[in-house]
């Protein structure tokens, strides 16, 4: 397990002839929300974690 940038927490192995990489991304929906890429050996992922507003309810 280790963590970047963000604080965002991540396990990376080889499987064979790939990589896999696990990021733990809560409120983050994967459809929609997360950009990956890979540019000059390098991977980026950004997300970007959406809240909807509500009268009378809190988050913590």
């Amino acid at each position: 397990m280790g963590s970047a940038k963000g604080g965002i927490r991540f396990e990376e192995r080889r499987e064979k002839d790939r990589y896999v990489v696990r990021a733990e991304l809560p409120g983050v929906d994967p459809e929609k929300d997360i950009q990956i890429s890979v540019a000059e050996g390098t991977l980026t992922i950004t997300a970007e974690r959406r809240e909807e507003k509500q009268e009378g309810t809190r988050t913590e």
